[in-house]
């Protein structure tokens, strides 16, 4: 990439992190509101930190967002580098071969230049190693708490949007079974795919930031059926993919998952900027329930 296609690529991320603050801080307070109107009383104390007013805030001390990790979802559309059987082959698709690694050499350079930008203009550390064992650890504990029923660790670890699928769905399950999930393996490394900085605005310090990890496992589920203890353990063990979005506090290290996302298929355009407040909301919705059916292989015919 050239300097002057780096600094271009540069200068439209500095506005995309702008244009997706500015987004978030006009419109997160009538949109979580709306669909969690219980979620105003709670915002008291811990969820609600600092509260600093624009323009009466200490100079000194940087103002925090009023608004905490567990109510962000996601709320953003990016592209994820299709894998294995989602990559069209050069022999039998050369031009959708070419517009993918077109595609993802596009990718590499605004992951680049994020990074860039919160070394150099928000001053923001790098510690890649250290989130990538963080987000490991959440993912784990996250779905053994889901197992076991643990509604107050579901909530630690997760936002208001994950966290409420995963409570309907633990409301719908069988009491008389019990679960065990356990992480077998790791098939490769987890791989950051995404990294967007959030709530940026007029130089002031990055707080948020949602990384988006993917996530190639194998897994094992125990079903133990404790009415009837003659019935037979079911276990059953299975390759899993996911790609994982979790929102980091940059000042406490606290790390919650935020939601999950799929590969962008080659057939399809690159996702665009979201920029309706109801797109957004929708967003975070969907993309709450980690445990949504994923879609199938694609069609390059």
């Amino acid at each position: 990439m050239s300097f002057v296609r780096a600094s271009a690529s540069a200068s439209t991320e500095v506005s995309r992190f702008r244009t997706g603050a500015q987004l978030i801080s006009s419109a997160r307070i009538s949109l979580i509101y709306k669909d969690f109107p219980g979620l105003k009383s709670k915002c008291t104390s811990d969820l609600w930190r600092y509260n600093a007013v624009r323009g009466y805030a200490d100079s000194k001390v940087p103002a925090r967002s009023s608004v905490s990790a567990s109510a962000l979802g996601v709320a953003s559309n990016d592209y994820i580098p299709p894998t294995g059987v989602n990559k069209p082959s050069l022999i039998k698709y050369p031009k959708l071969f070419f517009r993918e690694k077109l595609r993802k050499a596009v990718w590499s350079g605004k992951m680049l230049a994020r990074m860039g930008m919160l070394r150099l203009r928000y001053k923001r550390k790098m510690h890649l190693r250290e989130w990538k064992e963080d987000a490991k650890s959440t993912y784990i504990e996250l779905n053994e708490a889901f197992a076991e029923r643990d509604l107050l660790t579901v909530q630690k670890l997760s936002s208001m949007f994950v966290s409420g699928h995963l409570e309907d769905r633990i409301k719908n399950m069988d009491k008389n079974w019990k679960l065990k999930w356990q992480l077998v393996e790791f098939v490769e490394e987890p791989k950051l795919v995404d990294l967007s900085p959030l709530d940026m605005q007029n130089g002031e310090p990055v707080i948020y930031m949602q990384l988006t990890y993917k996530l190639n496992t194998i897994q094992k589920l125990e079903m133990e059926y404790t009415k009837n203890k003659k019935v037979p353990k079911k276990v059953e063990e299975k390759k899993v993919l996911d790609y994982i979005v979790f929102t980091l506090d940059m000042d406490s290290g606290e790390m919650r998952a935020a939601g999950s996302v799929f590969e962008t298929p080659i057939t399809k355009p690159v996702p665009s900027i979201t920029t309706s407040v109801d797109l957004i909301r929708q967003s975070m919705k969907v993309k709450g329930d980690i445990f949504r059916k994923k879609p199938g292989p694609v069609k390059f015919d």
